[in-house]
């Protein structure tokens, strides 16, 4: 933590790049910890979500199937999307992911991860996404 003093007034600043935001978990090799900085420090992709009202957004992100590739997983699974506040997606097939190729984890300005599924149902789109899970 650093602290630095304008006109008598003292801020802090903070680094939430090394604290874990992403795990994946379940069936994979190699389960991950990633942070912000490992987050951006993979490709990343837009995609284009259209919201209930019709109002179209672009994201950026990772794409999902990339990190279940570096997590090492196989292809007969499904997977679930969790938020901070514990709420689970509904599964989705590994195979629906990899054939997805605008289906990513996005960066939001706030700095949390949005699940971001253009085709799939709402309930897909999990926001303060905190892990994948591999069943």
């Amino acid at each position: 933590m650093k602290f630095y003093n304008h006109h008598n007034y003292f801020f802090v600043a903070c680094s939430t790049t090394s604290k874990p935001i992403l795990k994946v978990t379940g069936m994979v090799k190699t389960p991950l910890n990633l942070t912000m900085s490992d987050i951006k420090g993979m490709t990343l992709t837009k995609a284009d979500s259209t919201h209930k009202n019709g109002k179209t957004t672009t994201y950026s992100g990772v794409l999902i199937s990339a990190l279940l590739d570096k997590a090492g997983i196989s292809d007969n699974i499904s997977v679930m999307i969790i938020s901070s506040n514990a709420y689970t997606s509904p599964s989705i097939s590994i195979s629906d992911l990899k054939n997805c190729a605008a289906c990513i984890a996005a960066i939001l300005d706030d700095g949390s991860l949005q699940s971001v599924l253009p085709g799939q149902s709402g309930k897909m789109q999990v926001k303060n996404m905190v892990e994948i899970q591999v069943k």
